[in-house]
C-alpha cells in the first residue's frame, strides 16, 4: 500500500504539479507585461482628442506589441490542468487584436472624411461655380461635362469612405453619415439623369423650361441637402473623440473584452498567491 501511495505521488509530482508549476512560471512574466490594463494604448500616445493619425500610430504599435505577446504565449504548452486558463488568455489577446483593427478602422474614417467634405463643397450650383472659376458654361452639355466629373469623384470617395469594413462597425454616428450620404448619391445620380435627358446644346437659359417644376426643386434640394450634409459631418468631426477609439468605447465586443480580462487577471493572481 506504501509503495502505491508513493507512485501516486511520484506521478502527480511529475505529471501535474510540476509541469503546472514549470507553466505557471513562464506564464506570468507574459501576463505582467500587459497587465489588468490589457490591450489600451496610454492617452498620452497622441496630442489631443482630434488626433486621429496619433490614434491609428498608437494602436498599430499596441497590435504589433500585443501579437508579440501572442507569439510567445503559444510557444508554452499549457498541462491539462492549464489549458482552459491557456485559451482564455488567447481569446482575450484575440479580442484585444480585433478591438484595435476596430479602432484603426474607425480612427482612418475620421481622418479620412474631411476629405470628402473638401469634396463636397466643390458641388455648388452652377452660377457659383463658373463666377468661382471664370467660366462660361452656357449650354446644358457644357454644364453635363462641368459637373460630371466633380459628381464622380464625390461619389467615388464616398463609395470608398463607406466600404464593408466601416459598416460593420455599426456605429450609429457612422451610421447616420452613410444614410445622408445615400440621400446624396440619389440626388447626383438624379442631376445628372435630368441633364442627360436634355438635348446637349439647348441653351442653358432656356433648361428651367424643359424640365418640370418639381424637377426643378428636387433639383435645388439636393443642392440644400449637400450643405446640411457638410454642416452634420464637420459637427461630428468636432464630438469624435480619438481618446474614445483608443479605449475602444464604441467596440462592439467591449464587454467582452473586459470580462475576459478580469477572469484572466483573477487566475493569475490566484497562481501569485501560490
Amino acid at each position: 500500500m506504501l509503495l502505491f501511495s508513493l507512485a501516486g505521488a511520484v506521478f502527480y509530482y511529475i505529471k501535474i504539479y510540476q509541469p503546472t508549476r514549470e507553466y505557471v512560471k513562464a506564464v506570468i512574466p507574459i501576463y505582467e507585461r500587459i497587465g489588468l490594463s490589457i490591450g489600451k494604448p496610454a492617452p498620452e500616445e497622441i496630442r489631443n482628442s482630434a488626433d486621429f493619425d496619433g490614434a491609428i500610430q498608437a494602436l498599430e504599435e499596441r497590435e504589433n506589441f500585443i501579437q508579440e505577446i501572442r507569439n510567445d504565449l503559444v510557444l508554452l504548452n499549457p498541462p491539462e490542468k492549464m489549458k482552459v486558463f491557456h485559451q482564455s488568455f488567447l481569446d482575450e489577446l484575440e479580442l484585444i487584436l480585433s478591438a484595435l483593427e476596430d479602432g484603426k478602422v474607425r480612427a482612418r474614417f475620421w481622418t479620412e472624411l474631411p476629405e470628402l467634405v473638401k469634396e463636397l463643397k466643390e458641388v455648388q450650383p452652377v452660377q457659383e461655380e463658373a463666377i468661382r472659376l471664370r467660366r462660361e458654361i452656357t449650354t446644358v452639355g457644357a454644364l453635363y461635362d462641368f459637373w460630371s466629373p466633380i459628381f464622380e469623384q464625390v461619389i467615388d470617395t464616398g463609395d470608398r469612405m463607406f466600404s464593408q469594413e466601416i459598416l460593420v462597425l455599426k456605429d450609429k454616428n457612422i451610421d447616420e453619415i452613410k444614410s445622408r450620404w445615400e440621400e446624396t448619391v440619389q440626388g447626383l445620380d438624379f442631376i445628372l439623369e435630368i441633364l442627360d435627358s436634355i438635348s446637349p446644346t439647348l441653351p442653358l437659359e432656356r433648361m428651367t423650361g424643359s424640365i418640370s417644376a418639381e424637377q426643378n426643386q428636387k433639383a435645388n434640394d439636393v443642392f440644400d441637402n449637400i450643405e446640411d450634409l457638410i454642416r452634420f459631418i464637420e459637427n461630428r468631426i468636432k464630438t469624435e473623440s480619438a481618446y474614445d477609439i483608443l479605449e475602444f468605447r464604441d467596440y462592439s465586443a467591449q464587454v467582452d473584452l473586459s470580462e475576459n480580462a478580469f477572469r484572466v487577471y483573477q487566475r493569475v493572481e490566484e497562481f501569485q498567491r501560490k
